[in-house]
């Protein structure tokens, strides 16, 4: 009992820790969740914005104590209270799966709140029946924000039945923001480069990629680590054999930095090739130079690939996530989910088969540039649009007066300062 008490006792001071007492002035934008700060950075009026951190590293008094006009104390009344303390004209954020933000305008419909897409979305979940979908699909009032800003036209299929929005199909902010990345390209062999998806294992749980521990859930089925990453295993592996019989150098694009080695290690045992160049995601924008020096690009889903189609390169989709878990009825980890109904085109694949792997890969780097701009064509503005600077939405924050209005050169050199490419 004294344990438990001791316990409490610390939970609390901890907690009391976390309060200020710093007053909430008004201002014209709230940037919901910090971690879309820096990616906002080059398009607003940073003097006129304020965060509102989702994660609660610190609890403002006022608006905590606020928050009890709006009902129980909750993640949503403490948003509200914080929002009608600053009373912002604009709720921008990168964080466009939290449920919270999609249910302002039920308080504040004179607020502008901008939702802008930074990852694919699967249907999956961290509990059983607790995907982003599921979420809006039982909210007990209508998910509403302003402007929804997606990577391609099938978000709008997936979402417009579960949000009302205005649909953007812009791209990935920070693709676009690296629109002037220009390619190097020295006398060498052809290089090919496959973007990793590996897990960041530097919490210890699950402690392994052969885990079998339930990480993610389709509606009530348990996914493990082993279950969703055999698709990288059986990937790479089928990718270095094919590129030392084409003659083509292969290199992985890392999905961790380069204090861990244990994505390097993983590759290299899965293609048998203890040399195999595995390139750290760090420094920020180090994937991008890399993968747009690449001649081709091949992914599974990453969102970096679908940029890198955006862009132009030539892009190859073994998209096999889903057949290798094995579980009926999930799809969303094929390629182009969910507007994209066929299990195979000239450059991807949904099928576990090599000679499947083949063809696309032939198709990509044999086609003529004629036949691989028809084939991308039809497909680029489905999954993954290019918005160079991303104009449409400077445009929206400059017409709502909280851009920093100083030109799209300005926003050039805001990103080059964030990113440092």
């Amino acid at each position: 009992m004294a344990r438990l008490t001791r316990s409490r006792t610390i939970q609390k001071l901890s907690a009391l820790r976390r309060l200020t007492l710093t007053g909430l002035p008004q201002y014209d934008v709230v940037i919901y969740d910090s971690f879309s700060r820096r990616h906002l950075y080059p398009l607003l009026d940073m003097t006129r914005t304020v965060v509102f951190e989702t994660d609660s590293p610190r609890i403002n008094f006022w608006a905590l104590l606020g928050s009890l006009r709006f009902g129980r104390p909750s993640s949503l009344n403490y948003l509200l209270s914080f929002l009608k303390r600053t009373c912002p004209r604009v709720v921008i954020t990168t964080s466009d799966n939290s449920l919270n933000l999609y249910l302002i305008k039920k308080h504040f419909p004179g607020i502008c709140v901008i939702a802008i897409q930074n990852g694919r979305r699967n249907t999956f979940g961290p509990r059983p029946n607790s995907s982003f979908q599921t979420l809006l699909a039982s909210s007990h009032v209508r998910p509403t924000v302003d402007y929804y800003f997606t990577f391609g036209s099938t978000e709008q299929v997936q979402f417009t039945p579960l949000v009302d929005a205005t649909f953007i199909a812009h791209g990935s902010l920070k693709n676009n923001y690296l629109a002037y990345v220009a390619p190097d390209k020295p006398d060498r062999n052809f290089t090919l480069s496959y973007i990793s998806s590996f897990p960041n294992l530097s919490s210890g749980n699950p402690p392994s990629i052969d885990s079998d521990l339930p990480t993610h859930f389709f509606g009530d089925s348990p996914i493990s680590y082993r279950n969703y990453f055999l698709a990288e295993y059986l990937v790479a592996s089928f990718l270095q054999k094919y590129c030392d019989k084409r003659n083509i150098t292969f290199q992985v694009i890392a999905k961790q930095s380069s204090g861990s080695n244990i994505e390097t290690e993983f590759f290299r045992r899965s293609c048998n090739n203890p040399v195999l160049v595995v390139h750290p995601c760090s420094p920020e924008g180090a994937s991008y130079q890399e993968l747009v020096r690449s001649d081709f690009v091949v992914s599974i889903d990453s969102t970096l690939a679908y940029e890198m189609l955006g862009r132009g390169k030539r892009t190859a989709f073994l998209s096999i996530r889903a057949s290798s878990i094995g579980l009926p009825n999930l799809q969303c980890p094929n390629f182009g989910y969910p507007e994209v109904a066929d299990i195979s085109g000239p450059f991807w694949t949904n099928v576990n088969d090599e000679s499947e792997f083949t063809r696309v890969l032939d198709f990509t780097i044999d086609s003529s540039s004629d036949q691989w701009s028809q084939a991308v064509s039809r497909y680029v503005p489905t999954v993954m649009s290019f918005d160079p600077d991303n104009s449409r939405l400077f445009a929206i924050l400059e017409e709502l007066g909280v851009s920093h209005g100083k030109g799209i050169a300005e926003v050039r050199r805001r990103a080059r300062d964030t990113y440092g490419v």
